[in-house]
Parts: structure tokens; sequence; C-alpha cells
């Protein structure tokens, strides 16, 4: 890195901090002087170029082979020596969608993708319905409810388990773990509480390793029979690790985390944007289109984070070889230069899938068709039961710690009983 660097680095590069769960509530007008003053730059608290701009953001996403995942995050970077020595006793990590690139990286998509396509989200709509409906009955008649909670961490998680045939009293245990796991990788823990959170995802991957067992001699019509089935169709067939990487990270616990932080976003936008609720109340046959702005306007993915394998000029900063890249979705998905007046909520917009919600390119989420049918599911029941959903006056929304994710982790609503 140039030494000066850090002395050229703009004010709000040491105030940027994803890392800061407050700061996730309303990091808009921060994002918005970034791209006003300096699109890409140099943070020094991240050890990492930003980068902020719509079209910088794609520039970046297109092109895998100066811009790779590959390692991207790095992971275990910051564990501490007893952590990273009982991780060494569990099967060993392996690259995952994330941090993967390039053939190996297709590879993997396949597999996941395979339990994921549009043909097999749809066939699974009717019981993800009955899943949705189940837990909507729990907490219908309350008036009041941290949906967080109740409804939008359960929801996604209970429609990946009963994918892929894992019973749904396993969910508290599972959730634990992936909860443990995802915080170990996106968020700072404390030194004193990695042992305890490895041990965890230790526990996960046995779990993991029971489940594939089963089911290879037992396959059936779930989703990890057909990522099994799928797997050994593969010139190069998955290894116990991979497939251990695939069901706990890919499939199990980022594909509920995401979700879950989308439906509240999507909630909290339609709630707070006047007339948003009542429209989709009056008329649900726009819930799809909604979607999709909320998605833009409140963005769930924060970022991403990408390597340069050459050096390469972007935004104006020349970047060297070998640096890593903080690619800002949330900021780019309100870029005034891609979207007039960005932060209103006009799901009429023209270019309303301009949205980087979901990423773009290679790593386009393999999950957004699932995510999407599960959001609009949800709405539309909520839409029917709880016509006057409203957002609680109090307590206020509350964020946590994350590099990649933004959403309340608790959200209160309330409507009226009658």
């Amino acid at each position: 890195m140039p030494k000066d660097s850090h002395s050229s680095a703009p004010a709000f590069a040491h105030t940027f901090n994803p890392f800061d769960g407050e700061q996730h509530r309303d990091p808009f007008a921060l994002f918005e002087q970034m791209r006003r003053e300096q699109p890409v730059f140099w943070s020094p608290a991240l050890g990492m170029w930003v980068v902020s701009r719509h079209a910088d953001i794609c520039s970046v996403l297109r092109d895998p082979e100066r811009f790779t995942s590959l390692d991207a995050y790095a992971i275990g970077a910051e564990f501490t020596p007893e952590a990273a020595a009982r991780l060494a006793t569990g099967h060993p990590l392996t690259r995952t969608l994330l941090d993967n690139d390039g053939a190996e990286h297709a590879r993997l998509r396949r597999i996941v993708g395979s339990a994921l396509n549009g043909k097999k989200v749809e066939q699974w709509r009717p019981r993800i319905r009955a899943l949705a409906g189940e837990l909507l009955d729990a907490f219908a008649g309350a008036g009041r409810v941290d949906i967080a909670a109740a409804f939008a961490e359960p929801f996604p998680l209970r429609v990946i388990l009963d994918m892929l045939g894992v019973p749904l009293a396993d969910l508290p245990q599972i959730k634990r773990w992936s909860d443990d796991w995802f915080e170990l990788l996106f968020a700072r823990v404390p030194p004193e509480q990695q042992v305890a959170r490895v041990e965890s995802y230790l526990e996960f991957q046995r779990y993991c390793d029971r489940m594939i067992d089963a089911r290879t001699t037992s396959p059936g019509q779930d989703a990890l029979s057909e990522m099994l089935q799928a797997g050994r169709a593969e010139q190069v067939p998955p290894s116990r690790a991979e497939l251990i990487s695939l069901i706990s990270g890919a499939f199990i616990a980022a594909g509920h985390e995401t979700t879950s932080r989308m439906l509240c976003n999507t909630l909290r936008v339609l709630l707070t944007t006047p007339g948003a609720w009542a429209a989709i109340v009056a008329d649900p046959g726009r819930i799809a289109r909604d979607l999709e702005e909320a998605l833009r306007v409140e963005g769930t993915a924060l970022g991403m984070l990408r390597v340069t394998t050459a050096e390469v000029v972007l935004g104006g900063q020349t970047i060297p070889a070998g640096a890593r890249i903080y690619v800002l979705y949330a900021s780019g998905s309100r870029d005034e230069q891609q979207f007039r007046c960005p932060a209103q909520f006009d799901p009429a917009r023209a270019n309303v899938m301009d949205h980087l919600g979901f990423g773009r390119g290679a790593h386009y989420c393999v999950g957004a068709l699932l995510a999407r049918a599960q959001a609009r599911i949800a709405l539309e029941l909520f839409a029917e039961r709880l016509p006057g959903l409203r957002l609680a006056a109090e307590p206020a929304p509350v964020y946590r710690s994350h590099v990649t994710i933004r959403g309340p982790v608790s959200l209160w609503l309330e409507w009226d009983v009658g």
C-alpha cells in the first residue's frame, strides 16, 4: 500500500465501520457522501479499498479475472491460536461459493443450484405457504410482535430445513450453530468467545456428516439428496468437507440469514412509506415489484469482498495487486447516477431491477429465486390476515455487526385485533 494511503484517506474512511451495528440503522447519508466526494477510497480501519458507486461496483463484479473472490474473506485470519487449533480438529475448511471463482466456483454452484432452480422452488411453494401460515397462526391474535424473532428468523430456516428433510425439532440447535459460525466469519468475535464458537461449529459439522450418511444410504426427494446426486454427476465430485461446507454455509446459514434480514427490511420500508402497505393490501398483485424496490431502497446485501489480481485503476484511484476490495452493494443501489431520486420508494421506476440486492455476475445469489418466493408469500399472507399492520412506536429496530448483511434483528410491529 502507498505510504500516504492512510494520511490521504478522506474523513469518512475513519468513520465508516460495518462492524458497528448501530451504523447499519441508517448508513445512507454516509454512503451518499462517499459517492459524492471519493467513490473509491482506502479505509485504514478495515485495511481495504471501499467502492461505493453503482458503475464501479458492476465493473468489479463483472471482471473476476482482475477482481477475484478467491480467498477474499481470508477465513480464520483473526482467530486466536487456541481457536484455530481447535478448528483444525474437524473437517478442513474449504473454499465455498463466497470465496471461490472460475471452474471450481461453477462446480460448487451447480451442486447447490440443482436444488434451487425455478422448477424446484415452484414445487415447494405450497409447503412454503403452509410453513408461513403456521408461524403466523401463533401470533396473529396478539396485536403486537417482534416480527424478526416470531417470523423473519424462523420462517426461512424452517423452509430450508424442510427442503433438506431435516426435522423441524432440530431448528433451535441448528440456528445456534449457524449463528455462531456466521459470527466467526463476518463479525468480530472477542478472543475469549472464539473457542466456544468453534466448538459449536464442530458440532454443526458432525450433524451435517450424519445427514450426508443418511441420504447416501437412503436418498429421497429432498434438496440434500438432489445435491448429492448432482455432486456425483460432476467430473470432480465434491469432497466430504466441501459438502459439509455447502450444507452448513451456503444452504443453511447464508440461505436463511439473508432472507431473514430481507423480510425485516422490506416490512420496514413498506410500513414507513406513506400509502405503501395500504396499496399492497388493496392490490397484492403489486408485491413482486414492490419487493424489488424495497431491496433497492433498504439493501440487505451490505457488500462483498474481492481481491485484485493485478494493479488496477478504479474510480480514479490506482489500486495495487493483492489489495482487498469492499464493494458496497447497498450504496450502489442508491446511486444518484443510476437511479432518479434514489432515496424515494418508487416501484414504478423503469430500472427497478438494476438494484444490487442479489449481486451481479457469476456470483449472483444462487438462492435468489427461493428468497423472492418466500418474501412474496409472506407479504401475501400478511396483507390478507394483518391488513392493519404498522410499525410499533417503540422499541426502535435493533441492528448488529455484520460485514456483508444489514437488516433489523429486532423489529416490533402492531395491528388491531378485533
